[in-house]
């Protein structure tokens, strides 16, 4: 198992629509009106000026994150989107690997950039053909039942401090990304397949009415996954003590990446060391992923 913790993130370029215009102290705006400030879109509860929309709650109402930091939040239910594509570069301290969740689109490409813009080292994946196994599904299946959103980890293979970014996303007409999780991964430990359990928190609710009508509404999910690691004794305070670090941060758990629903973005819940093997030990795990 790998686990990747994020890393601060400087936006150096972005075609990115933030959603509003930047609020202005000099600007006089009306009841209604929205600005964006600090990453976040306000609107105005009543006419002001010069009041800074994270100052007053009376004046200003916090609406939602920025699109072009929507894939930045902690949330896998926001997203950033626009049209045709999506063109990030940022940098991130001392990453290693990137992680993205809920990525729209038919092609992504990933470069890794040093401080001049010089590409290092790049990762390109075509999403959609990947989704279409034959050429009489292309024509006659219900291919478009598999425009779906992709996750995708990508580690980078050399080595630097001052890593930049370059994230491409494009060939739908609206092309999306949940999240961008970039910083440090590290190995853990050896994931146990035979206790491995994937499940899903549901959050659609069903309402009846008075005369028993009922109606279900399709609300958003969140992934949870229980699983053990084997660890070597000589690595056992290592890994105890890593885990022990995790507690409330959100990281990109690993548990393998050759499945998407071996990835995810969630927090640790619980560990328990089971200490039932000589020279080895069984640590079990429980992560809960974030909506």
């Amino acid at each position: 198992m790998k686990v990747l913790k994020r890393s601060e993130v400087l936006i150096i370029n972005s075609n990115l629509e933030k959603g509003a215009s930047e609020w202005k102290e000099s600007k006089a705006y009306a009841q209604n009106d929205e600005c964006e400030f600090e990453k976040f879109i306000y609107k105005a509860l009543k006419a002001s000026t010069g009041i800074k929309p994270n100052a007053d709650d009376k004046s200003w109402q916090k609406l939602r994150v920025s699109n072009e930091w929507a894939c930045f939040d902690y949330y896998l239910n926001t997203k950033a989107s626009a049209q045709g594509e999506i063109d990030l570069t940022f940098k991130a301290m001392s990453a290693n690997a990137i992680y993205l969740n809920g990525v729209r689109a038919k092609r992504l490409i990933i470069e890794c950039l040093d401080t001049s813009g010089a590409v290092i080292e790049s990762f390109e994946k075509g999403l959609f053909d990947e989704s279409v196994s034959s050429w009489s599904e292309y024509f006659f299946g219900d291919w478009v039942e598999k425009d779906k959103a992709y996750d995708i980890f990508y580690e980078c293979k050399s080595l630097s401090r001052s890593r930049i970014f370059r994230v491409r996303a494009s060939g739908l007409d609206r092309v999306e990304i949940g999240s961008i999780i970039a910083g440090v991964a590290k190995s853990l430990a050896t994931t146990l397949y035979a206790k491995n359990s994937i499940s899903m928190i549901d959050f659609s609710k069903v309402s009846t009415d008075e005369e028993g009508n009922t109606q279900l509404e399709k609300g958003n999910f969140k992934r949870t996954n229980a699983f053990e690691l084997l660890v070597d004794e000589n690595e056992l305070d290592f890994v105890m003590s890593e885990l022990v670090s995790l507690r409330g941060e959100a990281c990109v758990f690993i548990i393998a990446d050759n499945f998407e629903c071996l990835m995810n973005f969630a927090f640790l819940k619980n560990h328990e060391l089971l200490l039932s093997k000589r020279g080895k030990s069984v640590i079990s795990i429980e992560i809960e992923g974030l909506v």
